[in-house]
């Protein structure tokens, strides 16, 4: 390891932790994004791709509207940084996004770039993140001036978006543990309601239960809410 990932390495040793244990997975992704603006240096505006099902890819998570203006214009033209980053490269950095201009629009990205200099923004790196098999989306770094990121940059970057795609991993996790939980407390307060009006023991409380669930076509979580709240479905 460098000396610069060997210090980013220990500065970002507990991000992981705090990004993950936020209390869902939308504000994993919202940490996620504030925190590169303090990891990699240069970073103005930053935001999330995700990549769900058909590759469509959106942005959850962004610190400003900068970033989700030029997030937005990337899915609209199918072009763009964070396109490559999921798609093709694991790692895309520019110089200067004029430069596309300067080609007279035969550049890799010249409508978008096009956009990003009106907003202001001339420098870019996106960060493929994923976990092994499984691409997760892109990390995207947006600077206003042009050659914002050298190699130093672009090695925290990619160092930074690992740690981002265990945080994220770790709270989609946390998150379904989380809803089990309450899951099994409803339930478990829905079977006190039934033991005592009609004198049951726990295991019959809980027949009644399943029994009514499929009879009726309801989820047994939500039939348990419905107990609990004190309608009249049992």
């Amino acid at each position: 390891m460098t000396t610069v990932d060997v210090a980013a390495a220990r500065r970002l040793g507990g991000t992981v932790r705090s990004m993950a244990l936020q209390e869902s997975y939308e504000l994993t992704l919202q940490s996620v994004a504030r925190t590169a603006l303090t990891v990699v240096p240069g970073c103005e505006h930053a935001s999330v791709s995700l990549r769900h099902a058909n590759d469509r890819i959106r942005t959850p998570a962004a610190t400003d509207g900068v970033a989700l203006l030029l997030d937005a214009r990337q899915y609209q033209l199918d072009e763009g940084p964070c396109l490559d980053a999921v798609r093709n490269e694991p790692v895309v950095v520019t110089g200067d996004l004029g430069d596309d201009e300067a080609e007279g629009g035969r550049g890799r990205w010249s409508q978008w770039s096009r956009s990003a200099r009106e907003a202001g923004v001339r420098s870019v790196l996106s960060v493929r993140v994923g976990i092994p098999g499984t691409v997760l989306g892109s990390l995207n770094l947006y600077a206003d001036p042009p050659r914002a990121y050298d190699r130093d940059a672009v090695a925290l970057a990619r160092l930074f978006a690992d740690h981002a795609a265990t945080a994220m991993a770790l709270s989609n996790e946390l998150v379904g543990l989380r809803s089990a939980l309450a899951t099994r407390h409803t339930i478990g307060l829905a079977q006190g309601v039934l033991m005592q009006r009609y004198s049951l023991d726990v295991d019959a409380a809980f027949a009644v239960l399943q029994r009514h669930s499929q009879d009726t076509n309801t989820k047994l979580r939500d039939l348990a809410t419905a107990v609990v709240e004190g309608r009249d479905v049992i």
